[in-house]
């Protein structure tokens, strides 16, 4: 398919579609450096154990992650019409396009590449500090509620009040 569609470009739209590409790939760029930024957002509402901040947080990345999914869906048309498949990963583009890519398209591949792998190492610290938060809720609910279960002792120390009229009870009838 690649050769085919690449053959069927006319040669002064090239340059175009390639900008083109480059526009999209630079919006995934900013895309990633925004999901980056709202996890480190989310981590510091976790650990300030702001409700309200970690709920907003949580719209927010799944709002980018839907724009991240539109995002990746027109760098592959882009690149069906630069005639290259569109599963292609960014790291093959220069093989299939060709050799050296535009300036501007070089820079937008590499930085995506970078942001793209410093945000999945910060998606991995993020995955376990909600594991380890989500476990540490639910060892604290266990512990509140098996404690609610355990038998409340009927003679406890301390409880007793002293009583200014101590003495004996004698039944007065025997």
């Amino acid at each position: 398919m690649s050769h085919a569609l690449h053959a069927g470009l006319a040669p002064d739209s090239r340059p175009a579609a390639l900008d083109h590409l480059a526009d999209g790939i630079e919006r995934e760029l900013e895309l990633v450096t925004a999901l980056r930024e709202q996890l480190a957002a989310q981590r510091a509402a976790i650990a300030a154990c702001d409700t309200a901040a970690v709920q907003h947080s949580c719209d927010l990345v799944a709002h980018t992650l839907q724009s991240m999914e539109s995002a990746r869906r027109a760098r592959a048309t882009a690149l069906e019409v630069l005639g290259v498949e569109p599963d292609t990963l960014l790291s093959d583009l220069p093989n299939h396009l060709g050799g050296g890519l535009p300036a501007r398209l070089e820079i937008a591949r590499q930085a995506l590449r970078s942001m793209a792998e410093q945000t999945a190492e910060d998606a991995t610290i993020h995955h376990t500090i909600l594991r380890r938060t989500v476990e540490s809720g639910e060892a604290y609910l266990q512990a509140l509620f098996s404690s609610a279960t355990d038998p409340v002792p009927v003679y406890r120390t301390g409880d007793r009040v002293a009583d200014a009229q101590s003495g004996f009870l004698l039944d007065r009838k025997a």
